[in-house]
């Protein structure tokens, strides 16, 4: 009987066991949710199953998987701005693919709520948790990426093109062409690290582009998108937006609660879309996004500007996940821009040219041990000797397989790629942005083949340097040109030894015999780069001196945030004007030359400016700190030079960016001369007036050439623009800057300047004015115009001759 009892026992356990078994059961729906007409995957749309209220979302490529412990029969679809879908299960589907239709939708111009706004209560507890679920408020993290960006034409909107549409590479039909392939395809597998607060390295393991092997696509590309929702300003290509989850956005934003459901967990997340309230002005965001009740954290966004730029259309989508079951951490993104400029045409019409960049993050590390000895100024690192994977690698790495698609792009683009070397062009628009242009293994520097000035009117010569082709550590160049104005060659030779290591320190020899602007403030890698705005004064340069100098001198980088240069010259200085310094009883000559022996020493710090470091040097990534210049230069009498003088001179530069006000600019000019020097060796004004003419930022637009010489000073420039906040219509959306500037400057001998004019701003000079920017909006251009006056002790009585009337040209180069 006890045996049977025990039996009976066990049996029963066992169907007990069975029925929880069968009872615990998980069902799964997989599938993938398109847009019906276009075909576009559609991220973020909300599911729910049975009709009920537990359910998931879809991920950036529309791909869903969802779990259920009782049978799913239905699952319905809602995603704003499309009608819902219900869909049935068959007992036999194992993979769905789901359609949307698009609806005739849009967020209501007034939306009256009978009490608190549901959404407000929902977006101020995301807001109050933000820190804590914000990745970058962590010590430390570390992931590894992988990045898919394609070009292409947004064939889906295509519905014919035209015969006449051929590429003219190929010789095929333009619809035919992108109908098998895209126009461009990268791949690209990082690792980031990163240290708070706001240490970065990324170190690019492996990068595939179609028809390109030079990885300085890597680092333009990596511009573009965006990896955050969380700080106050969202950065979208170059431009800051204001993030709706920010302090004051309730009285800028109309929040309207979409959907809600409960994911399996039991939290639930609510769905909420937002853009800018009506009758409001600021460069905001518009779209949909979803908070998760589990900490209040962002679980998707998708956000679009809510006025597109002329030149670009952006959107961004990201997905958060919790990553080891406490961190909530961005796991896919996505950056889709059209390039509105950039269009390729079928001789009747024109299209687009669209990219769509995703990341998908992996090997996601909480506070991992890294100290800032782990972290330099080199914030993207790519070696395009280690860049080359074989196919197994990359199978590894990719989220899914290449598409035939994918691979066509490949074969195709490769095979072009060799025969038009395409690799030329890369390097060039690397060396483009550094104001060289690559001839085999040397580089013709842009800024010696022209220029012009009042003082040697046309000039024109060339400079040749050698490239890192030739050698990565040794650099020689020489250049030569003729000012027709002046009528006299202008000529120098240099060489320079790079020693290996990340402190980029470096050699310098070099020889000039040329013309320098008389009184000219020394700046830090001044370069008369002619695209530069800050240039454009140079044009009306009218005094002059010759200078024959050799040079010596040796630069490192130290303490991470700082650029040290030690240096000594021999100069001999010569005035190409009536000028004569000293005592009126001594002899005067024609004009006055002077032997200078000069020791020099400098830093620039810019805190956490990150920089990228390719094949063709480093290229600055900027920084959101101020740049501070320092220079000291001690004259050496008893070394064989004219005069003994300590001069100081520094530059701080800083722009700050508030939220629905603008950005704010700073630029101050200091400098001391202790001695006594001759006029070529004083500081000149920066000066840039004429009736009518270009704008140059940080200089004085209604001060005349050469009209207030200083052996100290101090210079203000501040500006303020607010963008279009001020103004904006749908046919005029000009950025409106507002400019004051101030200059202070005293000389302590004047009576030894003879044969010109000696004034100094001790009184204070004072101008301000105001630029229409972005007027005219042209590819690579955009132009503007404006006026400034001139007033305070140093005003002219005639009104008229206080204005200076200005354009406004900023080049995309």
């Amino acid at each position: 009987m006890l045996t049977m009892f025990i039996k009976s026992i066990l049996i029963l356990c066992n169907l007990l066991l069975i029925s929880l078994m069968l009872g615990a059961q998980t069902y799964v729906a997989k599938g993938q949710v398109s847009d019906a007409r276009t075909g576009e995957k559609m991220a973020f749309v909300n599911i729910t199953v049975n009709g009920g209220i537990y359910g998931g979302t879809t991920d950036i490529d529309g791909r869903f998987n969802i779990a259920s412990s009782e049978r799913i029969q239905t699952l319905k679809l809602s995603f704003v701005g499309y009608n819902s879908l219900e869909a049935e299960l068959r007992p036999d589907a194992a993979f769905l693919r789901l359609s949307m239709e698009p609806s005739v939708y849009t967020l209501d111009e007034v939306v009256v709520f009978p009490d608190e706004n549901p959404a407000h209560r929902i977006i101020s507890l995301a807001m109050q948790y933000a820190d804590s679920n914000n990745p970058l408020k962590l010590p430390s993290f570390r992931y590894k990426t992988y990045d898919k960006m394609v070009f292409t034409i947004d064939t889906s909107r295509v519905a014919v093109l035209d015969n006449k549409a051929n590429n003219k590479a190929s010789g095929m039909k333009a619809r035919e062409f992108v109908s098998q392939r895209d126009l461009f395809l990268m791949e690209t597998v990082t690792e980031r690290s990163y240290l708070s607060p706001g240490q970065t390295h990324d170190k690019v393991l492996a990068s595939r582009m179609s028809g390109f092997s030079d990885p300085v696509l890597v680092f333009m590309i990596s511009q573009l998108q965006s990896t955050s929702f969380y700080d106050e300003m969202i950065l979208i290509s170059d431009k800051k937006y204001i993030n709706p989850l920010s302090r004051g956005s309730f009285r800028k934003y109309l929040f309207i609660l979409q959907d809600t459901h409960v994911t399996q967990s039991g939290d639930s997340v609510f769905t909420i879309s937002f853009r800018p309230a009506l009758n409001t002005n600021f460069d905001g965001l518009q779209g949909v996004i979803s908070i998760n009740s589990d900490n209040w954290a962002i679980q998707n966004v998708q956000a679009q500007p809510y006025r597109q730029e002329k030149g670009l259309s952006i959107s961004i989508q990201q997905l958060y996940e919790k990553t080891d079951g406490r961190q909530w951490f961005p796991v896919q993104l996505q950056t889709d821009i059209q390039f509105n400029d950039a269009r390729v045409s079928d001789g009747n019409k024109s299209y687009p040219l669209l990219a769509s960049g995703k990341s998908y993050l992996s090997d996601i590390e909480l506070n991992p041990s890294l100290t800032s000895r782990d972290f330099n100024h080199i914030s993207l690192d790519i070696n395009r000797n280690e860049l080359h994977r074989d196919a197994a690698w990359w199978i590894g790495q990719r989220i899914d397989s290449l598409t035939s698609r994918d691979l066509e792009t490949y074969r195709y683009l490769d095979s072009i790629g060799r025969v038009a070397r395409l690799d030329r062009l890369a390097g060039s628009l690397a060396s483009l942005m550094q104001g060289k242009l690559p001839v085999g293994m040397f580089d013709v520097e842009l800024n010696r083949l022209f220029r012009y000035n009042d003082f040697e009117g046309f000039y024109t010569g060339i400079g040749l340097t050698t490239s890192q082709k030739l050698s990565k550590y040794v650099s020689a160049g020489s250049y030569w040109g003729y000012g027709f104005g002046d009528k006299r060659a202008k000529y120098g030779i240099g060489l320079g030894l790079g020693l290996p290591g990340s402190t980029q320190a470096a050699l310098r020899l070099s020889y000039d015999d040329t013309a320098e602007e008389s009184g000219h403030i020394k700046i830090w890698d001044d370069q008369a780069n002619p695209f530069r705005e800050q240039n454009y004064r140079l044009l009306f340069i009218n005094r002059m001196d010759y200078s024959k100098r050799l040079f010596a001198g040796f630069s490192i980088r130290a303490l991470q945030h700082a650029e040290w240069r030690i240096g000594i010259s021999a100069e001999t200085r010569s005035t190409a004007y009536d000028y004569f310094f000293g005592n009126q009883d001594q002899a005067i000559p024609d004009y006055q030359s002077y032997k200078l022996a000069n020791l020099h020493a400098g830093v620039r710090f810019a805190f956490n400016e990150k920089f990228a470091q390719t094949e063709h040097g480093l290229m600055s990534m900027g920084t959101a700190y101020p740049v501070l210049s320092f220079t000291y230069t001690l004259g050496l009498k008893s070394t064989g030079g004219d005069f003994s003088f300590n001069r100081f001179d520094l530059i701080l530069d800083y722009s700050i960016y508030k939220a629905y006000w603008g950005k704010t600019s700073v630029a101050a000019q200091m400098g001391l001369i202790s001695g006594s020097l001759p006029y070529p060796l004083l500081y000149n004004s920066p000066a840039s007036w004429r009736n009518l003419t270009l704008f140059a930022p940080n200089s004085f637009a209604t001060m005349r050439m050469n009209e207030f010489v200083s052996d100290r000073f101090v210079y203000l420039f501040l500006s303020h623009d607010f963008g279009t906040l001020l103004l904006r219509k749908s046919w005029f959306e000009p950025s409106i800057v507002l400019h004051t500037n101030i200059a202070f400057g005293s000389l302590a001998h004047p009576e030894k300047h003879h044969f010109i004019d000696i004034r100094t701003p001790e009184l204070g000079f004072y101008e301000s004015g105001i630029l229409f920017r972005n007027i005219v909006n042209l590819p690579g251009s955009k132009i503007g115009a404006g006026v400034f006056y001139r007033y305070g002790p140093y005003s002219f009585i005639k009104a008229h001759e206080n204005i200076g009337y200005k354009l406004s040209l900023s080049l995309g180069i």
